[in-house]
């Protein structure tokens, strides 16, 4: 049903899926797992469409991704990881109008939109506006539409974020149903929801094929000998973790480690080469004693000023002149003491006279 051949996608001079192969076969639920980053997006939206490859080959329902791009979409159900609706329409609205998107007779509509509605969950918020919808119903509407039309692939990337708990048990009961008469490709984080839904598991890292088998070969391949249900559902936390984590270094051998430095075993100051012992430098000189130390300034030691030198003495600032006394004071302006006017001067008429 999905047959994917050296497939790569590049941007620039970053490469986000690296020559990727793997085939899908008709009703079978695929788990599509990879860290962030990992090319799981991308490679979902090759598959749809969306974006074109920059090499290699996909054919879904045995039509070509780049050469039969409508035939594609006509049988692939989309559920991007943002749900594309209009926050405007209703919920009614959005899902007839995706109907006629994909070409569904006006006289089936109506009934398919109720259909996907009752699969979804959102038949009690038909009248209602998306975009005052919570997150939760956002992303069931969103599932709604890629069920229209009940395509034979279904393309969902990360389905249940934004879901509560019911909610999820709802979508991976829903998933389930759809196994055998639909192809499943399903991507998430929660591995819970892969070990309990999906039949094969598909783990890419840094664009590559990591591994791809069924959840009983994953087990016998990365966990041999131990006896694993699958309601324990830690085993594939485990072997994920094995697929995409590196593997820590070795650490050297007592013979392969270098020896110790003696600074970190002795305390000792390391010794110095011998091309370089001239050039040592010289140990600091000791400080002067008591009797060859210079003696303190007075200034510094009674508080007194230091003494004027000889040299210098001739030139010393004078003593300010004292305030004269109250006799020799000139008299104050009788206008300064009782707050009179100052007496007016005789004109020039009385001046001749």
């Amino acid at each position: 049903m999905i047959e994917v051949q050296n497939l790569t996608k590049r941007y620039r001079d970053r490469l986000v899926v690296n020559d990727l192969s793997f085939t899908v076969q008709r009703g079978e639920i695929i788990g599509f797992l990879g860290p962030n980053g990992a090319g799981k997006t991308t490679t979902m939206r090759i598959l749809t469409g969306y974006i074109p490859a920059t090499s290699g080959t996909a054919k879904v329902a045995g039509f070509d991704v780049f050469e039969q791009p409508l035939e594609v979409k006509r049988r692939t159900g989309y559920l991007p990881e943002t749900p594309p609706v209009y926050v405007d329409m209703t919920v009614r609205a959005y899902l007839i109008f995706c109907a006629g998107l994909k070409r569904l007779p006006r006289s089936e509509a109506k009934r398919e939109v109720e259909r996907v509605a009752n699969l979804a969950r959102v038949e009690d918020v038909m009248g209602r506006v998306i975009g005052n919808l919570s997150k939760g119903y956002r992303q069931r509407v969103g599932l709604a539409q890629a069920l229209l039309g009940d395509p034979e692939v279904l393309i969902l990337d990360e389905p249940t974020v934004g879901l509560d708990p019911l909610q999820i048990r709802e979508v991976r009961e829903l998933v389930k149903t759809l196994a055998g008469q639909h192809t499943v490709v399903l991507s998430t984080h929660i591995l819970s929801e892969v070990a309990m839904t999906c039949q094969k598991v598909l783990v890419i890292h840094e664009g590559r094929l990591v591994d791809f088998d069924t959840l009983d070969g994953l087990i016998a391949k990365h966990l041999p000998g131990r006896r694993v249900t699958l309601d324990d559902i830690a085993f594939l936390e485990e072997i994920y973790g094995k697929l995409v984590a590196p593997a820590p270094a070795a650490a050297p051998s007592a013979q392969d480690r270098p020896p110790a430095s003696p600074t970190f075993t002795s305390g000792a100051p390391p010794p110095i080469p011998p091309h370089v012992a001239g050039s040592a430098p010289e140990p600091p000189a000791p400080a002067p004693s008591a009797q060859n130390r210079a003696p303190a300034s007075p200034s510094l030691t009674s508080g007194a000023p230091p003494p004027i030198p000889p040299h210098v003495a001739g030139s010393a600032p004078e003593h300010p002149a004292p305030a004269p006394s109250a006799q020799t004071r000139a008299p104050a302006s009788p206008s300064l003491t009782s707050g009179a006017p100052p007496p007016t001067p005789p004109s020039k008429k009385e001046t001749a006279s």
